[in-house]
């Protein structure tokens, strides 16, 4: 079933059914031939360094021309259905994908064509080019338009991909962007904090430095009233010495008294002693 999306292109070159079979009919006669005109090809890009970069090596090129063979089976169908779409946009990312430059994609539809006009007119063995020969001319039509719808297809999708890849670098962009912003207003909030809690930190340290000075004052009139008071303790110490050594001398003297009245109470003794022995001699 012919696309929808296609159906207007293919409405404004103006291949119709009619002339979408004669794609189909001419198809059979090419499509031996293809193989030829894509092995050409595929030798050019492998004498060509900025296309044989593509390639891993020779294998993976001989998968990549039996791809191609494949497509142009279906361009050569005439149905320009849904697989149809779907295999042109295939070759359109993977050329994205890769970088191909459309330069290099347009002229490799050059060198086929070349090839295939020139083998289906050895082929033929005859031209396409007489000017009384209206199903020639009728068959050169169809293919020119054919491969330029491909052409066409395959180089939007190109473009496609690289509008969406402009898109998500745009995206990652703006999101770097909000996120730089978001950062720039966290580092102000946080400047803004950090001023404040310098100040707070500032106001602090005065306070802290009157109460150091208040303390420091208070200290020294501690200072002063514990000196004061060592001077008293130390005044009072001395006098309670001199004290002391006032009761010591009075208690040595005390002492000596004691000793001095035990020796006169001594004395007394005798001497009453004395007198008793005189009145026992008197009386005797």
């Amino acid at each position: 079933m012919l696309n929808e999306m296609l159906g207007p292109r293919l409405a404004f070159i103006g291949l119709d059914e009619t002339q979408r079979e004669t794609l189909q009919e001419l198809g059979r006669e090419l499509q031996p031939l293809v193989a030829a005109a894509h092995k050409r090809l595929y030798d050019k890009i492998a004498e060509t360094p900025n296309l044989r970069t593509h390639f891993r090596d020779a294998a993976h090129m001989t998968s990549a021309r039996s791809l191609q063979d494949l497509h142009w089976k279906k361009l050569w169908s005439g149905r320009f259905d849904q697989d149809y779409l779907e295999s042109v946009r295939r070759v359109g990312k993977v050329h994205a994908r890769i970088g191909l430059e459309p330069r290099w994609y347009v002229g490799s539809y050059a060198i086929v064509m070349d090839q295939l006009i020139r083998d289906y007119l050895g082929s033929q063995k005859r031209g396409w080019l007489n000017r009384d020969d209206t199903g020639n001319a009728d068959q050169l039509a169809v293919l020119l338009k054919a491969v330029l719808l491909d052409i066409e297809l395959a180089v939007t999708v190109y473009f496609e991909e690289a509008q969406a890849e402009r898109d998500r670098a745009a995206a990652e962009t703006q999101q770097r962007e909000a996120a730089l912003n978001a950062l720039l207003v966290s580092i102000s909030q946080t400047s803004d904090a950090v001023l404040a809690g310098a100040s707070e930190i500032v106001a602090a340290s005065d306070d802290l430095a009157h109460r150091t000075e208040a303390t420091a004052a208070s200290l020294e009139e501690t200072n002063a009233s514990v000196l004061q008071m060592d001077q008293r303790l130390r005044a009072t110490a001395e006098a309670a010495g001199q004290t002391v050594a006032r009761a010591d001398g009075a208690m040595r003297a005390v002492t000596a008294g004691r000793s001095v009245a035990e020796d006169a109470v001594s004395a007394m003794g005798r001497v009453s002693e004395s007198a008793k022995g005189i009145d026992d001699v008197i009386e005797g």
